[in-house]
């Protein structure tokens, strides 16, 4: 284990150098540089998320297909989204929750070493299932002065018999455990100013949804199937957004908010954590 942890040390110091190397103007002197690095380049990609995600939806409002059944004829009528989520947007989506993560147990493992002035050892962000397992983490891996900081952190998901928590943290912390590398983004969309005038049906054969419900797998909103001489008339509009996915509880989550909301939370916490430690080592 102390050979594994020593080499996990040499290749993080490894990563600093490259990128203070790369970026020239890290501040090497605060021992919570590499956490707020991460969060300042989260920031930069998802401002260029947002700017792509405009222009995939600018291009592409859904279309309207019906399809034939060969055999019986009968009419499925659909919205489809025809546009695809670039590598890019991708990439951006599931670096963001991989480089939030690390940002939190760096923080985690920065304020151990200030406040201890020895190596932290194997230390992770203490996620927990309730306010008693987080104050086991605490007891069991970090000093006592900044149990407080974690404590108001409430990195647990809300709960019978206790209170706080913070169920979008929670649903953080599974997407981006050991699967974080199969985190990718479709499209989702719902329908906008629905009402019961707004789908009016002829010669409809089996069930429809009222409202009819966007499939993210499929990229489509079955309307309903109509036998061959049905039709089917529909005003209301769609919007559209990107969605993560393959992304535990998250998946389905709209993106961009999600990830912003992510970010801020992220970023409240490191500087949280930071500022404690400061006023504790000083």
């Amino acid at each position: 284990m102390g050979l594994r942890r020593r080499l996990q040390q040499a290749a993080q110091y490894l990563v600093t150098l490259f990128l203070v190397f790369v970026f020239g103007d890290s501040d090497m002197s605060d021992p919570f540089e590499s956490p707020l690095f991460l969060i300042a380049q989260t920031k930069e990609n998802l401002s260029e998320f947002d700017i792509a995600c405009k222009a995939l939806f600018k291009s592409d409002r859904g279309t309207s297909v019906v399809d034939i059944n060969p055999k019986t004829g009968n009419k499925t009528f659909k919205i489809k989204f025809t546009g695809r989520v670039s590598g890019r947007i991708r990439h951006i989506a599931a670096t963001a929750i991989s480089d939030l993560r690390h940002a939190l147990d760096q923080a985690a493992v920065a304020s151990v070493k200030a406040i201890t002035k020895a190596d932290a050892g194997l230390i992770y962000f203490p996620f927990a299932t309730n306010p008693n397992d987080l104050m086991g983490r605490l007891k069991q891996s970090y000093p006592n002065e900044i149990h407080p900081t974690f404590l108001w952190c409430k990195p647990y998901p809300t709960g019978e018999g206790y209170k706080g928590g913070n169920d979008l943290l929670t649903q953080f912390s599974k997407a981006s455990g050991p699967n974080k590398h199969q985190i990718t983004c479709k499209i989702g969309g719902h329908i906008s100013r629905f009402s019961v005038d707004s789908i009016k049906y002829q010669g409809l054969v089996g069930e429809a949804l009222i409202p009819p419900i966007w499939d993210i797998d499929q990229n489509e909103l079955v309307i309903g199937t109509t036998a061959p001489s049905g039709h089917i008339d529909y005003n209301f509009e769609m919007s559209f957004y990107v969605a993560l996915a393959d992304a535990g509880q998250l998946s389905g989550h709209p993106a961009s908010p999600t990830l912003h909301t992510l970010l801020a939370t992220v970023e409240d916490i490191v500087l949280s954590i930071r500022t404690d430690t400061k006023c504790i080592i000083r």
